[in-house]
C-alpha cells in the first residue's frame, strides 16, 4: 500500500505537480491486524523523490522540511483514522484504512494555489485569500505552503479539508446541497474533535467560517449536543444543510428548555426557593446569534 505526497508549481509558465514523498506500509498484509491500533509512522517506509529538487522548492515556502512535512501528514492520518472510527463504527476497519488515506494531499506555490485553490468570501462582498481547500471534483485537498508555513498550521489545515472530505464521501447528497456556512461547520466540528482549533476568534468575521464556528458554540451551549459522542454529534450535524436547520433547533430545544426553568421555579416557589432563572440571557444569545447569522 503506497501513498503519495505532492508539491505543485510552476515551471517556465508551466504547471507543474509530481510527488516528492512515498510513504509504504511495511507489511500491508498485517493492515487487518494493524488497523485494530493507531497506525504510526515506524508503520511505514517514507522515501524522497528527487530531495535535491524538493529541498530546493521548500526552502522559501515552509519552515520544516519535506521529510518532516511527511511525518506530519502520517501523524494527522493516525488521527484522523482514529476519529473515523468513532464516527462510523460499523465501516469495516480496514477499509475506513484505505479510505483515510485515499484524499489526494497536494502543496502548492501561491502561483498555482491563487489559480486553483478557493476564495473566502465574506458578507461584503469581497474575498480573501484562503490557506487551503478541498476539491471535492477531485477529492483532493490543496494547501498554501507559504499561507501554512508552520507545523501547528499545516496540522491544523489538514485536519480541517479532510473533515470536509469526509463530509464528501458519506453524505454526498447532503455535501451538494449544504450551504457554504454549513460546509465549514461540518469541516470545523471535525477539526475540533481532533483539538486542532475550530474556534470562531480565530476566523474573519462575516466569512461561513467564522459563522459556522459561531453556530457550533451555540449548539455545545444552549442543546444537549454537548453531552452526545462524536459518533451523534456528526451525523446530527451530517443532516442538516444549512444554518437555519440548526437554528431551529436551538429555539425548540431553548423554549423547551424554559417551560422546564419554569415548571421547576413554581415548584420551588412552595419552598421558598431563591432559584434563579435565566431565559433571558438565551434569549437574548439566540437574537444575537441569529443577527450575525
Amino acid at each position: 500500500m503506497k501513498k503519495y505526497l505532492y508539491l505543485w508549481r510552476t515551471n517556465q509558465g508551466e504547471s507543474l505537480k509530481r510527488p516528492f514523498a512515498q510513504m509504504e506500509l511495511n507489511d500491508s498484509s498485517r493492515l487487518e491486524t494493524l488497523v485494530d491500533r493507531t497506525l504510526s509512522k515506524s508503520d511505514y517506509t517514507v522515501l524522497m523523490t528527487d530531495k535535491d529538487y524538493q529541498e530546493s522548492d521548500f526552502q522559501h515556502l515552509v519552515s520544516i522540511t519535506p521529510g518532516q512535512l511527511a511525518d506530519l501528514y502520517l501523524d494527522v492520518i493516525g488521527d484522523v483514522y482514529s476519529l473515523a472510527r468513532e464516527i462510523f463504527p460499523c465501516v469495516d476497519p480496514v477499509k475506513l484504512y484505505k479510505l483515510t488515506l485515499r484524499a489526494k494531499i497536494t502543496f502548492a506555490t501561491d502561483d498555482v494555489y491563487d489559480r486553483f485553490g478557493a476564495k473566502v468570501k465574506k458578507d461584503d462582498g469581497t474575498a480573501g485569500k484562503s490557506a487551503a481547500t478541498f476539491r471535492g471534483n477531485y477529492s483532493e485537498v490543496l494547501m498554501s505552503l507559504s499561507r501554512c508555513p508552520t507545523r501547528e498550521s499545516i496540522d491544523r489545515a489538514l485536519k480541517h479539508e479532510l473533515g470536509h472530505y469526509w463530509h464528501a464521501l458519506a453524505h454526498p447528497r447532503e455535501y451538494n446541497n449544504s450551504s457554504d456556512v454549513w460546509l465549514e461547520a461540518m469541516a470545523i466540528f471535525f477539526q475540533q474533535c481532533l483539538n486542532a482549533g475550530g474556534n470562531f476568534s480565530e476566523f474573519s468575521e462575516g466569512t461561513p467560517h467564522f459563522k459556522a464556528a459561531n453556530l457550533l458554540s451555540h449548539l455545545r451551549q444552549f442543546t444537549e449536543f454537548s453531552e452526545w459522542d462524536a459518533h451523534t454529534q456528526w451525523h446530527f450535524l451530517a443532516g442538516k444543510t444549512n444554518e437555519k436547520e440548526a437554528i431551529d433547533y436551538i429555539e425548540r430545544y431553548r423554549k423547551k428548555h424554559i417551560a422546564v426553568i419554569s415548571l421547576a421555579a413554581k415548584l420551588d416557589q412552595k419552598h421558598e426557593s431563591t432559584q434563579e432563572v435565566v431565559p433571558e440571557v438565551e434569549e437574548n444569545m439566540i437574537i444575537q446569534f441569529k443577527s450575525i447569522a
